[in-house]
């Protein structure tokens, strides 16, 4: 079958799809990845095709969106702005993502592509849903605003509105699965059957500068926001390492696709900067993580078996942080707003001194989930639900749309 997988996003939006299509594509299908043009080299790298579909993630637009979601008062009202800020764009994906699917089997997305949604709509695709979170973001006040949004987007795209775009709806009624641990969060396998994680990067290779600097002593804490935004990035990363300065452990913080606005020859000999480097590879050489509390970001350092300090920016991330500290494996929750070198240094401190209680629930449950089945069982479902069903059988809920009137996929412009 030739089975094309949609995202959208930062990278812990993608690399769930990357690791779904190295399943699929062991099982003996033809992957396609549509995603932003910038995760074409992750995808060709482990040997899927690549369609570019959605503008460019990591620029001054991304991360616009990125620091006003941040700033946003609650979950509401970020969902919102998301939507909002991104519709822009789906006019041209829904052009792109309809050639791409032409010619497909199946169409897999995130339940937030509403392009996708409509792409299988209009040409009566089988479609799959993949959601990463549970934590009760379809709310009702949530459900109205973020689904305002995408009615809206639907509405110009002609295309009829749907109840409730943002909850039900953004279900696949063919298979809807949750990437997410069901040992962790107390769904069934059949409804989440574990974390997807890409294939181990045993081929990574650290730079002369890392590699000197892990054999130079022990374990160091390692500090990453991912895609994470700040107002002012300078000052936020001033704090952060006045407050490692307090403690003196070696730490190794991880740059983001954009500046923390540090000058790494500013930093003690025991802190560095460090760039790109893959989280399995990375967090299997800490002693302690400090993260933002992503969903993917959560899942490889809950795999690593490594504790952590969650520092919640927005969405879902209070929740990730507050779900893993009742199992023990993250030591505090300190909400970036909140954030500050002595609350940093205490949290630390406290973890520190407390090290074989973290240590071992969070190693209990990293054998949980890597005995769970993932991406691999995933694939496997996903298989047996297409090889059941035509696309002659799959009804549209709603009218198909005349790719003419769809503006071209150069139109990736704000």
């Amino acid at each position: 079958m030739r089975i094309v997988l949609n995202s959208v996003g930062s990278t812990g939006d993608i690399m769930p799809f990357l690791a779904l299509g190295q399943e699929l594509k062991e099982l003996g299908h033809a992957v396609v990845l549509a995603a932003p043009p910038n995760f074409q080299l992750m995808a060709e790298g482990i040997g899927l095709e690549f369609a570019s579909v959605g503008p460019f993630w990591e620029n001054e637009w991304a991360s616009q969106l990125s620091m006003n979601m941040v700033n946003a008062p609650d979950p509401t009202r970020q969902w919102q702005i998301f939507f909002e800020g991104f519709s822009f764009a789906v006019p041209a994906m829904f052009n792109d993502l309809s050639k791409i699917c032409a010619d497909a089997d199946a169409l897999v997305a995130s339940c937030y592509s509403f392009a996708a949604h409509m792409v299988h709509e209009a040409l009566k695709i089988p479609f799959i849903t993949i959601r990463f979170a549970h934590f009760g973001e379809e709310n009702e006040i949530t459900k109205e605003f973020a689904g305002e949004a995408i009615n809206q987007c639907r509405i110009q795209m002609g295309f009829l509105p749907l109840q409730d775009p943002f909850g039900a709806d953004a279900h696949s009624s063919l298979l809807s699965l949750y990437a997410i641990s069901p040992g962790l969060t107390g769904y069934t396998t059949r409804q989440a059957p574990g974390f997807f994680f890409c294939k181990d990067s045993t081929q990574f290779r650290p730079g002369r500068g890392l590699a000197e600097f892990l054999a130079e002593g022990e374990k160091p804490i390692i500090l990453t926001f991912g895609s994470m935004v700040a107002k002012d990035s300078a000052a936020m990363m001033k704090m952060v390492v006045e407050g490692l300065e307090s403690v003196g452990k070696r730490t190794l913080i991880q740059r983001g696709w954009r500046s923390l606005g540090l000058d790494a020859k500013s930093l003690p000999p025991y802190i560095k900067l460090i760039g790109h480097a893959p989280h399995d590879w990375l967090f299997s050489q800490a002693s302690l993580i400090i993260h933002h509390g992503g969903a993917g970001t959560t899942a490889a350092c809950l795999r690593a078996g490594v504790p952590a300090i969650v520092v919640p920016w927005m969405i879902d991330q209070p929740d990730w942080g507050e779900l893993t500290m009742q199992y023990g494996a993250t030591s505090a929750v300190i909400p970036q707003q909140e954030l500050t070198a002595e609350k940093l240094a205490a949290a630390i401190r406290q973890t520190f001194g407390a090290y074989e209680s973290y240590q071992e629930r969070a190693q209990l449950l990293a054998e949980m989930i890597q005995a769970e089945g993932g991406a691999k069982s995933a694939a496997r479902r996903i298989e047996a639900v297409v090889n059941g069903r035509s696309r002659s059988l799959d009804t549209p809920r709603k009218v198909a749309v005349d790719l003419k009137t769809v503006p071209p996929a150069s139109l990736y412009i704000q």
